[in-house]
């Protein structure tokens, strides 16, 4: 009497009871005997069909312990008894014996109810899924349709307390800009799509109690639960690649840098990999090609110590916005968002995206978060022009997060929100490297005169220990290739990468040789007594 699905029809010879799912049949010898194909009640619920894939999985339902429980699973594992077995592990009562009978009933149970079965519309990442619906906040009618390891994580958005409780939490934390700043990049993360800007990092780093998880944990808040949110950099690079698939076009915070200690090129890998939006390219065990993941949101990291170094490459500077200071100095402030956030949460995000939906719908307002980024940008630009471009654009986008969640969310009008946001942005950008100090040849040409400053006895005429490094001479650092190449490697530098791009400057000298354009010169050596070949390596900056 209390079946999840009415009026279905019982497959011819099948009968279905409080006592499982039985069938009677004649043996080869004649006689009549009793199959018991599961020993509790089981049936087909619904299919759910995935609008990215296309593909279909189905949900079964079956009676025990005194309540129906639910599995969703792949037609390939329904329909297959090899494969059925395996959901014995969430409780469904089937062996290897027993499966062949029970997958018969299922295809005879499907075939006489084959437009009974509700379909609904499925999904297996959060955020926007076209341009009406988001997940959390502004689902319509769609079904969010994972695995158990991605459904524990999933389930951790959700709303609790009001959404007057947690702007009186979060008012505090506005007034500082570091602060928020991270929170409007909570807000912001599901406007990347809407703006046409890419993935890309916030890094805040410095002194312990200094309030940065307590603001990742209010960025994160905006959407669910902050502690069941977030993540650590503790994890495989898949698995944080998974995560960040899963969140889709939500913010992904990653907490403790600290944790992988020194392993600066583990870091850098994590940073490449989240920052190109896209999956790795993967086979299939039948040959074919794995379905990308893609997702486009803000990356949050934070930790005691910076993510980038000083020979980090210019496309890791590029990808990260880096910020260093106390994140909250009020460590009460600071404590008690820990204490109200893990219990006050998830009812920002889907007022503030109802809003950006009812924005959308108006037609004519449909490019209106791109002019207000294209203003914003002008401004900033306008006054920060040393600042790299990457830079403006993600400090942009952040700030239209925080102009619009002050105007929808925190009550302010129209113009103090772009008063507000715009001076967020400025004090920001006087925080960030500049296009010069980001550059790599820069950085490295810096590098090699702190070198050559600490090994200039080696390039007298009679070094220590009698190492010959080089010679100076007529303005230039002649220096072997070899020292060079050693120098320059254990600074965190390409040797060859940089000799190009200081060729290409007029910072060394090249000769042509053959039609081709040589980075290494010949010179006399005094101490050889003949001709050599230098890297020559002009000593001015």
């Amino acid at each position: 009497p209390d079946l999840p699905i009415k009026e279905l029809r019982k497959p011819p010879a099948w009968t279905l009871n409080e006592n499982g799912v039985w069938q009677t049949r004649r043996t080869k010898s004649g006689d009549v005997e009793a199959v018991c194909a599961c020993p509790v009640p089981v049936i087909l619920t619904e299919r759910l069909k995935n609008i990215e894939t296309g593909q279909e999985r189905m949900t079964l339902g079956y009676y025990r312990d005194g309540s129906w429980h639910y599995i969703t699973a792949d037609r390939a594992t329904i329909f297959s008894h090899t494969a059925l077995v395996q959901l014995a592990n969430k409780g469904l009562p089937v062996n290897s014996v027993t499966s062949k009978d029970l997958v018969r009933y299922l295809a005879d149970l499907e075939r006489e109810n084959l437009n009974q079965f509700p379909t609904r519309r499925a999904v297996q990442h959060l955020g926007w899924c076209g341009n009406k619906a988001f997940l959390p906040g502004a689902n319509s009618d769609l079904v969010l349709d994972l695995d158990d390891t991605s459904a524990s994580v999933a389930n951790h958005y959700y709303p609790s307390g009001d959404l007057a409780d947690w702007i009186e939490i979060i008012k505090p934390v506005r007034e500082h800009p570091v602060a928020r700043f991270i929170l409007a990049a909570g807000f912001a993360s599901p406007l990347l799509d809407l703006i046409g800007e890419r993935v890309f990092v916030i890094h805040t780093w410095g002194p312990t109690r200094g309030g940065k998880t307590a603001a990742m944990k209010a960025a994160l808040s905006v959407w669910g639960n902050p502690e069941g949110i977030m993540s650590s950099f503790n994890a495989t690079r898949v698995g944080l690649e998974r995560t960040a698939a899963l969140y889709s076009d939500l913010p992904l915070g990653i907490d403790e840098r600290q944790i992988v200690g020194s392993d600066q090129r583990k870091i850098e890998e994590i940073i490449y990999t989240l920052s190109i939006g896209k999956s790795k390219t993967r086979g299939t065990k039948t040959g074919g090609l794995q379905q990308f993941s893609t997702w486009r949101s803000i990356i949050m990291m934070n930790g005691e110590h910076p993510i980038t170094t000083y020979s980090s490459a210019a496309g890791i500077k590029t990808r990260t916005l880096e910020i260093y200071g106390t994140v909250i100095p009020d460590e009460e402030l600071a404590a008690s968002l820990h204490r109200k956030l893990s219990r006050t949460f998830g009812t920002a995000g889907p007022a503030f995206i109802r809003k950006v939906i009812e924005t959308l719908e108006k037609g004519p307002e449909l490019f209106v978060f791109q002019d207000d980024y294209e203003t914003i940008y002008q401004e900033l630009k306008a006054e920060f022009k040393d600042n790299a471009a990457s830079h403006l654009s993600y400090v942009t986008s952040i700030l239209i997060g925080d102009f619009y969640s002050s105007i929808w969310i925190f009550g302010l009008d129209e113009d103090e929100a772009y008063t507000q946001a715009l001076a967020l942005g400025k004090t920001i950008l006087q925080q960030l490297e500049s296009t010069s100090e980001m550059d790599e040849a820069t950085r490295a040409k810096h590098y090699f005169m702190s070198w050559f400053a600490v090994h200039a006895d080696h390039f007298a005429t009679n070094p220590p220990g009698g190492k010959h490094y080089g010679m100076v001479a007529d303005g230039y650092v002649w220096v072997y290739p070899s020292i060079f190449d050693e120098a320059m490697r254990n600074g965190g530098f390409n040797p060859d990468r940089i000799l190009r791009d200081w060729a290409e400057r007029g910072e060394i000298q090249t000769e042509t040789r053959g039609g081709k354009q040589r980075l290494k010169v010949r010179k006399y050596d005094q101490i050889i007594g003949g001709q050599e070949y230098f890297v020559a390596i002009a000593r001015s900056i």
